[in-house]
């Protein structure tokens, strides 16, 4: 519900116009345009009510720590209904890095003030889900080139204004642990180990160890829908053996 204009088909022609003329990557000022075309200030996202939900949730559990979960930018570039989209955007970002950073780093930049809304709503914390930049996608070269400033950059922001900084991954990121160490993410998120990435709480727990908590991964499908209360126990106890500390949370 929340839109800069009256989402009619002339402003559904033109996002589309400017789609096709930034996947052409002549110039940085059609990614400039496109950014403003999609972006929201801070009070138009107020406006639009997207976040009374935390009003009304800070309002009845004062003493819970609410935290919105949203899909970063990054999906919305690389998504296979992004701007870019998945395959386009793979080869971009090999072909044409310098509009690929200037566009990803110029999105995480204008979601800044989306969040000032939600600080502003009362939330106490947000989790970014940053899906499509996990090593079984793209090389960790290419994170580190093209997408971890921006990234960075996004949640130094928000925890600059009052919002705990929370990071979603999706896929293989254990060859990232010591980038998304340097994020300045106050606890990370890891996908279950169900897309063949070994994906081991207590590795990963031994590496962020001191820098990033972390949250636990048991599956939610296998685990949590279809195992029996025996089987969930057995998943929790053997997850806290594998951590040491404080940090961790199951």
């Amino acid at each position: 519900g929340c839109r800069k204009e009256p989402f009619d088909k002339k402003w559904i022609d033109y996002r589309e116009e400017l789609c096709i003329a930034m996947r052409r990557f002549d110039s940085l000022s059609i990614i400039d345009e496109f950014v403003k075309h999609v972006s929201f200030s801070k009070e138009e996202i107020l406006d639009s009510g997207i976040y009374d939900h935390a009003k009304i949730h800070v309002k009845n559990y004062p003493d819970v720590f609410i935290s919105l979960n949203e899909g970063n930018p990054i999906g919305s570039v690389i998504d296979p209904h992004g701007y870019i989209g998945f395959e386009e955007g793979l080869i971009a970002l090999i072909e044409k890095p310098k509009f690929m950073e200037y566009l990803i780093f110029s999105l995480y930049d204008a979601y800044i003030p989306q969040m000032m809304a939600l600080k502003e709503c009362g939330a106490d914390g947000y989790i970014g889900s940053e899906t499509m930049c996990s090593t079984d996608l793209i090389s960790p070269s290419v994170y580190r080139d093209l997408i971890f400033n921006a990234q960075k950059h996004f949640y130094n922001a928000i925890e600059n204004f009052g919002l705990t900084p929370i990071a979603y991954f999706t896929g293989d990121i254990m060859p990232l642990l010591d980038d998304i160490a340097q994020l300045g993410c106050k606890a990370v998120m890891v996908e279950e180990p169900k897309k063949t990435a070994n994906l081991n709480i207590g590795e990963i727990h031994r590496k962020l160890y001191g820098k990033v908590a972390q949250f636990g991964n048991i599956d939610s499908i296998h685990d949590l829908l279809l195992g029996s209360f025996d089987h969930i126990c057995d998943r929790v106890i053997e997850q806290l053996n594998q951590v040491s500390g404080k940090g961790f949370i199951l």
